[in-house]
């Protein structure tokens, strides 16, 4: 900050100075520079040293540049305190030891770099990268039958064919495998080159032409059943066309679904082709006596008809003293009781039965009514029936009936009845009542009085009574009254039938006689 002074360098032969303090490096070392102010009081100086450093040198890089991939060679520089890179470490990467490992088939520019205060300086080799050899993968059909030819093949260039055992398979200079005889052979494909040798194998098995030979066994089953079928050809598989009629496991044995007929297969199959034996097998269906349907009631003396959609059956009955069966189904009811009625089918398979429980109910029976006879309004008279279960019932107002009991209600004539019903109809039981009137006097009609010695005549409108009087004032015959003798009588008429009697009355006077007395004189 200082003015008016002058810059010099004590070491020119290191660093120069001008009037300015600009210093100029000239070789590796220290100098001394200053600054220096005179006046005429004196000299006063400013000093600092200068270091000037040497510029970097990378030297020259040595060693082989050329590498396997997946190998390492090394480099190496003179020139010390450098470091080492690849451009390119997907082809080459180098250590810090100038080792460099080839990682895949290319060029990396390879670097050893010095740097110091003063710059940066490089020194590079190119290193290429040969690959290995690859052998890649052999692809292609391994399975070969003896007298064919089967095509193998590899993505790898420039390699070449060979079976380590020609007698059972040969490989040409294109990869077509011939089969020679039964067996396996090693076939391989060999790459070489300047990192060596690759191989890459596959095992070729030569086969002989399948053989399936034939089925035996019984070719006919019944659904449901099974039947076994063999074949003397082993490593073959068994099948059937229609599953839906015959199914076969993997032993032959044959179970029949449905009836029709299936076609069963033995496959022998290898890699020379398929070998096929086969067999019809026949199913046969299973009897089916279906389900009767139709009423399986039946009254004592009738016919009830049952049906059963399977056909060839035959009908028949357990128990024939209860019901019969013709050919046809008609159930005929021979006895109260039950009897099992069953339709029976027959085939080569077997036998299937269906069933049903025929009921023969008895015709109803109403017996005979006891009691009866005659009875009054509101006076009852009990009827009985020795059939039981059945109901009683009046045909008219007359009389009403409960539990048997009859009540008369008005005059007239009533049937009663009891009703047996069940499921062969209804008997009916009768007997007829009469109710009577109530006994009815009447009215006594006719003069009150009558005179001793007398006679009057009185009537009712009520026929079959019978008169009478209360004393002996009077007398009556017929409804004719004869005074007797003075005073008062009740006269009766008296009305009697089976439900009791009425009486009607009338009070007479007996009038007595005029009496002129005794004249005396």
């Amino acid at each position: 900050a200082a003015t008016g002074g002058t810059w010099s360098s004590v070491t020119a032969g290191v660093a120069t100075v001008d009037a300015f303090g600009n210093v100029t490096g000239v070789a590796t070392g220290t100098s001394i520079v200053s600054y220096t102010v005179t006046n005429s009081c004196g000299t006063a100086v400013a000093i600092t040293i200068v270091t000037v450093n040497p510029m970097p040198n990378s030297g020259s890089i040595a060693g082989t540049s050329t590498v396997c991939a997946g190998s390492v060679t090394s480099l190496t520089d003179a020139a010390t305190g450098g470091t080492w890179s690849s451009v390119t470490t997907s082809v080459a990467t180098v250590d810090a030891f100038g080792n460099v490992t080839g990682v895949a088939t290319g060029t990396s520019t390879i670097s050893y770099t010095v740097i110091n205060s003063c710059g940066t300086s490089v020194a590079t080799t190119v290193v290429t990268v040969s690959p290995m050899p690859i052998a890649g993968t052999i692809s292609g059909t391994s399975i070969v039958c003896a007298g064919s030819v089967t095509s193998l093949t590899d993505a790898a260039t420039g390699g070449t064919w060979s079976s380590v055992t020609a007698g059972v398979a040969t490989v040409d200079a294109f990869g077509n495998v011939t089969g020679v005889s039964t067996g396996t052979s090693i076939v391989s494909y060999t790459v070489t080159n300047s990192c060596g040798t690759a191989v890459a194998t596959t095992i070729v098995t030569v086969n002989p032409m399948p053989n399936s030979g034939s089925i035996a066994g019984t070719s006919t089953v019944c659904a449901g059943s099974v039947t076994s079928l063999t074949d003397a050809a082993t490593g073959g598989t068994w099948s059937s066309v229609t599953t839906g009629v015959a199914t076969v496991d993997a032993s032959g044995n044959v179970t029949g679904v449905a009836t029709g007929t299936s076609t069963i297969s033995y496959t022998v199959i290898n890699s020379c082709g398929t070998s096929v034996a086969t067999t019809i097998v026949t199913v046969s269906p299973m009897p089916i006596a279906g389900t009767i349907s139709g009423t399986s009631i039946v009254c004592a003396g009738s016919v009830t008809s049952l049906t059963d959609a399977a056909t060839g059956g035959t009908w028949s009955s357990v128990t024939a003293g209860v019901a019969t069966v013709d050919a046809f189904g008609n159930v005929t009811g021979v006895s109260t009781g039950t009897s099992i009625v069953s339709y029976t089918v027959t085939n080569s398979c077997g036998t299937a039965v269906a069933t049903t429980i025929a009921t023969v109910n008895p015709m109803p029976n109403a017996g005979s009514i006891v009691g009866g006879g005659v009875l009054c309004p509101a006076s009852t008279i009990t009827l009985t029936d020795g059939s039981a279960g059945g109901a009683w019932s009046s045909s008219s107002a007359s009389a009403t009936v409960t539990s048997g009991i009859v009540t008369g209600v008005t005059v007239g004539t009533s049937t009663i009845s009891y009703v047996v019903t069940n499921s062969c109809g209804t008997a009916t039981a009768t007997s007829t009542v009469t109710v009577s009137p109530l006994p009815n006097a009447g009215t006594i009609s006719g003069s009150s009085n009558v005179c001793i010695g007398s006679i009057i005549t009185l009537t009712d409108g009520t026929l079959g009574g019978s008169w009478s009087t209360g004393n002996a004032n009077a007398t009556v015959v017929g409804g004719v009254v004869t005074g007797v003798s003075a005073g008062g009588d009740t006269i009766g008429y008296l009305v009697t039938n089976s439900c009791g009697s009425a009486t009607a009355t009338s009070i007479i006077t007996v009038n007595p006689l005029p009496s002129a007395g005794v004249i005396t004189y």
